[in-house]
């Protein structure tokens, strides 16, 4: 018999994730907001999130674990913290807000519940997201012009706020260790200590070990920054990581560790039953690199052959 949904995330605390979400969002809210407004941004994070944790206990189009529910509640409640600080910003009257927030939300809902079971990668997922939260809002605020209830003005005035660019602008001088390595590295590496923050022990001292002495000081400092995983949150994160390909250059040499770091975001964000399917033909030392990305050891590949078979992977977990 299959499981209820409710079953599957059985472990999942809506409420409790609810609170902490808004207490997260009482301590970011910008310096800028009043605190009127402050109290509407974090009632605005604790309603939305609570009530997607109970739809998503509900709901039965979807399958959804723990992870999954957690991960589709904190988007909308971040979503809907940075959409609430915009239309603050860009001066939409107080009652006019939480109308435009329920229809993002909603948005977010139906696209990321969709996206998540079908084991989308975060990135993609965010991405997705990201593309309709920003229709989904122009289109909001183009109904109430339509409407005549605000004017021209104030509408292009609330459509140009961003405050997920503004954190993420923010975000590339913040934490950053004194040392002569340049802005850009410092970065990079701050990227890669959210990228890496979850992986073993073994595999996070080896990564370390690649870099010269200074750079491998500074990624150890990041790696120490209590809850980066927080300050480093997906919507941000994603953001973040657009902006910083824009002026990274690709790297063109091909590594092992580069590879081996690709792989192990691959299976994360892959049903593991579906990797064994994919490579279940294929030759044992392949599957022994392949499954080495759940385990502490490593397992020695030629660089070359490592990057064909996370390219393939890549195209078949898609």
């Amino acid at each position: 018999m299959a499981q209820k949904q409710e079953d599957l995330i059985k472990g999942f605390n809506h409420q409790a994730f609810a609170q902490d979400l808004a207490n997260q969002a009482g301590e970011l809210v910008p310096n800028d907001i009043s605190e009127e407004d402050k109290k509407f941004v974090v009632s605005i994070v604790h309603d939305f999130s609570l009530i997607a944790g109970d739809a998503i206990k509900k709901d039965a189009t979807v399958k959804l674990d723990v992870n999954d529910a957690a991960m589709l509640a904190q988007i909308i409640g971040e979503w809907s913290f940075h959409k609430s600080i915009d239309l603050i910003r860009g001066k939409i009257e107080p009652n006019l807000r939480k109308p435009i927030l329920e229809k993002v939300a909603f948005t977010i809902y139906e696209i990321a519940k969709h996206a998540i079971s079908k084991k989308m990668p975060q990135e993609k997922i965010i991405e997705l997201v990201e593309f309709h939260v920003k229709k989904s809002f122009k289109d909001a605020i183009s109904e109430l012009v339509n409407k005549k209830v605000i004017k021209d003005d104030v509408a292009a005035n609330a459509l140009q706020q961003s405050n997920v660019d503004v954190i993420s602008e923010q975000m590339q001088n913040a934490n950053a260790p004194v040392s002569n390595v340049d802005d850009t590295k410092k970065i990079k590496l701050a990227s890669l200590a959210y990228l890496i923050k979850g992986f073993p022990e073994a595999k996070i001292k080896n990564i370390i070990s690649k870099f010269a002495q200074e750079e491998a000081e500074i990624l150890t400092q990041y790696l120490k920054i209590e809850n980066i995983e927080t300050k480093f949150s997906p919507v941000i994160a994603a953001n973040y990581l657009k902006q910083m390909k824009k002026f990274l250059p690709e790297p063109t040499a091909i590594s092992y560790d580069r590879c081996f770091v690709q792989l192990c975001k691959i299976v994360k964000n892959s049903e593991k039953n579906k990797i064994e399917c994919i490579i279940k033909d294929e030759r044992p030392r392949i599957k022994k690199f392949v499954m080495s990305a759940y385990e502490d050891k490593q397992i020695e590949m030629p660089a070359m052959v490592a990057d064909v078979v996370c390219r393939y992977l890549k195209e078949k977990v898609s």
